[in-house]
């Protein structure tokens, strides 16, 4: 993963660090000094000669460590193609083998079946565990399980949504690996509590693998296209059609949901909340702003206008407002994480309930870096309190003031500076431009206003003091958008308890032959 080779095949590996010489002298280092031990100490490992009984617990031990490494065989081969079609090159050959097209369901179809018999084992491996069993003895053992769990699954087959043959099956293994364990769980605990740990981690697993099913099996994307419309011809079909391009401030309807994108987020320390980006001007630092009004959170102030505040600059978020018809409503606020050397990252924000939880990450926004293309200027005129449109929005000029200094400029006793103070009415927020006019030298100078955020560029072209008028400047471009991603994940509440149960029941059996040891080691007989 390291070495790069991996780069089309694995989402967990690195690009090419130039080390790829080294990890190979070391992988063979560690696989040739494992091989020679093994061979100098073959004749210590012990062994029988005796058949094992297939009713023995090693017998089961040995079933469920096979069919692990099957598991991991079955992901390693297919994964490893790029490493095979190396090393064939590496000797002269020539080698095209391709990964899967479709990974997900290629993996996914071998993954579920041996899902399915590590629930079964883990279920059934147990009476092996704490009983001498034999054909009789397993089947008391198991006819209570299996009716609960026969019994539980066509309930749960009635009421859910699961129709899929593999599925209904996963599920029935799940269930019956929870039942079984649970029989092992109450006989154990009646003698002691700390023999356990093993019963339930595997409740655990079977929760776990139940979790994923629903979770992944039956996830849900909302976000669907309903224009008709590609976003981009360029873009993949599967992104045109399953995701939602949202202008700013702009609802859009979503599944039982109406969404809108208000506006990108910076977080700052110090500050309990996410704080808007027009709130604050940048500096030459790229870690420091400075508030340009005071701010406030919950009642209380935190900053004041012209104090320095520390920033995080990779990191954007997008407030993302969710609304039902019933009024409830909850906004989500996912991470687009600007990274030289890593590019692009996005991070999901989730809304989580009882049942399912929503998932929403950023799949596309506007390039950063891209040169704004505002149309051409349109020159209006008006007076204080008149209103006029600019993109879509109306606005007014609320007031005028003269200025006595203007950053970057110089203004001696002859130069006049003046800013107009325009007020433009948001749907979720008002805005203000405040485009300065100045005369200096006996020249004119002009210094607009732009809010990329809006799409707009205000300029203060000139000023008529015979009529109390202004000609504005209004240049326009595309307003703030963001194309979206949101899936519903059901029932993943079961994934995360079961890995709540595996590090119970891990812990207590570690507790417990810890104990043992140190009784053991108590009597020197360690």
């Amino acid at each position: 993963t390291r070495s790069g080779v991996l780069g089309e095949a694995s989402v967990h590996s690195f690009t090419d660090l130039g080390l790829s010489g080294q990890l190979l002298i070391y992988l063979l280092f560690f696989a040739f000094g494992a091989i020679v031990l093994s061979s100098i100490n073959w004749k210590k490992i012990p062994s029988s000669n005796d058949e094992v009984s297939s009713y023995s617990r090693e017998f089961w031990i040995f079933i469920g460590a096979a069919t692990l490494g099957l598991m991991g065989f079955q992901v390693l081969v297919p994964t490893s193609i790029p490493v095979f079609n190396n090393i064939v090159q590496l000797f002269g050959g020539v080698s095209n083998a391709a990964l899967p097209a479709d990974q997900i369901g290629f993996f996914t179809t071998w993954q579920k079946w041996f899902a399915i018999i590590i629930a079964l084992l883990s279920g059934t491996g147990q009476f092996f565990w704490w009983k001498k069993m034999d054909r009789s003895n397993l089947f008391k053992e198991l006819t209570t399980p299996l009716i609960l769990t026969l019994l539980i699954s066509s309930l749960i087959f009635m009421i859910s949504e699961v129709t899929n043959p593999s599925y209904l099956i996963l599920l029935t293994a799940g269930i019956y690996s929870i039942i079984a364990n649970g029989k092992i769980l109450i006989q154990v605990s009646k003698k002691n509590v700390m023999l356990s740990g093993g019963s339930i981690s595997h409740i655990g697993i079977a929760m776990i693998l139940i979790g994923i099913m629903f979770s992944s099996g039956h996830s849900n994307v909302i976000s669907l296209n309903t224009s008709g419309m590609p976003y981009n011809r360029e873009f993949p079909d599967q992104m045109n059609k399953e995701n939602l391009l949202l202008f700013l401030n702009e609802p859009k309807n979503l599944k039982d949901y109406q969404v809108t994108y208000a506006g990108k987020l910076s977080k700052i320390k110090g500050l309990p909340d996410y704080l808007e980006l027009h709130k604050y001007d940048v500096t030459n630092n790229p870690y420091l702003v400075m508030a340009n009004q005071d701010i406030i959170s919950n009642g209380k102030q935190y900053f004041t206008k012209g104090d320095t505040m520390e920033i995080e600059p990779e990191n954007i978020y997008h407030q993302v407002k969710y609304e039902k018809n019933d009024g409830s409503q909850f906004v989500l606020y996912p991470r687009v994480q600007f990274n030289p050397n890593m590019g692009t990252m996005v991070s999901p924000d989730i809304k989580k309930t009882l049942t399912r939880d929503i998932y929403t990450h950023i799949t596309n926004i506007p390039d950063p870096d891209e040169e704004k293309d505002w149309g051409e200027i349109r020159e209006i005129k008006t007076v204080v309190g008149q209103e006029f449109f600019v993109n879509d929005f109306v606005a007014t000029i609320e007031g005028i003031e003269r200025l006595n200094e203007v950053d970057n400029v110089t203004l001696t006793g002859n130069d006049v500076a003046i800013k107009v103070k325009i007020k433009i009415l948001g749907k979720a927020r008002d805005y203000y431009s405040e485009p300065i006019f100045l005369i200096k030298n006996n020249m004119i100078g002009r210094i607009p206003y732009t809010n990329e955020e809006i799409g707009v560029k205000l300029t203060l072209l000139n000023v008529h003091p015979e009529e109390n008028s202004f000609s504005i400047g209004i240049n326009q471009t595309q307003k703030d958008w963001i194309i979206l991603e949101a899936v519903e994940k059901p029932f993943i509440n079961i994934l995360w308890s079961g890995t709540f149960l595996l590090l119970i029941g891990f812990g207590v059996a570690a507790y417990r032959r810890f104990g043992e040891f140190s009784k053991m080691r108590d009597k020197n007989l360690e």
